[in-house]
């Protein structure tokens, strides 16, 4: 097991495609990064190797492209980031984990999540705040994911960056999906992003979507309040630009607010 202290860095998890040493060299070979709460990175050769004290709550991560821990790599090999994370066995709750994401290069198929776990355990109040960076295609976003517990009050901001084809952004996914919020100040989206205040199991209630800036323009996109119609309810939808593109789908919204921009022009239609 190798560990890189961090001076005034804390708690992370990332699963990478290779391994990262103190010099920022890279070696070949599937591994995992992640917080253990004692401002260093640890790495294991896979998730299986997770100690119980993997950070679970209070994680606060910053990556850039050109400085930081990681300075001036880019995070091609990367496959997936976690601010919080729990085991598949894990009954503990993933609370208040913050990764905000300035720059850098990122592999298509990445995943994002401010907060995770695979177990039982809720997630709450986890955050993504993305202001720079190229992702590639098939990139997932997720303030909080709970594989058999439930997600409440987790936000995705982004305010910046590039997003390939078919970009997936979730303010939270679990069994219930309740006052998560997702947040597009500015960015440009390739064909087919789809954008969810929560995907659901059961309930999806009290989400927000606010779109306030960026360019949809390359083609088809869906919003949704949550991902069943049947059990959506309280969801909001505040869009304040004309979107551009083909709007595929935009449902499961139980109020939708539209601030017309300067520049829409008379039959323009916001979508």
């Amino acid at each position: 097991m190798k560990k890189i202290n961090l001076k005034n860095k804390v708690m992370l998890a990332i699963l990478v495609g290779g391994m990262m040493y103190a010099n920022g060299a890279l070696a070949a070979g599937p591994n995992m990064w992640y917080g253990d709460g004692n401002n260093a990175i640890t790495w294991v050769g896979t998730t299986a190797d997770i100690p119980d004290t993997a950070c679970k709550t209070g994680a606060d991560l910053t990556l850039t492209g050109t400085e930081g821990p990681f300075g001036g790599i880019a995070f091609g090999s990367v496959e997936i980031f976690y601010a919080g994370y729990g085991k598949s066995v894990s009954t503990e709750n993933i609370i208040s984990n913050s990764l905000t994401i300035n720059g850098g290069n990122f592999n298509n198929d990445v995943e994002i999540y401010g907060g995770c776990t695979y177990g039982s355990g809720n997630v709450t109040e986890n955050k993504i705040t993305i202001s720079g960076g190229t992702f590639g295609e098939n990139s997932r976003f997720c303030g909080g994911y709970s594989g058999s517990g439930n997600a409440t009050a987790n936000e995705v901001t982004i305010s910046g960056g590039t997003f390939g084809l078919h970009t997936n952004i979730y303010g939270g996914c679990g069994v219930n999906g309740n006052n998560n919020i997702v947040t597009i100040n500015d960015g440009t989206f390739g064909e087919g992003c789809s954008i969810y205040g929560a995907t659901a199991d059961e309930a999806a209630s009290g989400n927000e979507v606010t779109i306030n800036g960026g360019n949809f323009d390359a083609g088809a996109y869906e919003i949704k309040g949550g991902d069943n119609e049947d059990s959506s309810s309280n969801n909001k939808l505040n869009l304040k630009i004309k979107m551009g593109g083909t709007a595929a789908v935009v449902s499961n919204f139980q109020e939708m607010n539209f601030i017309l921009p300067v520049n829409i022009l008379d039959n323009d239609e916001p979508m």
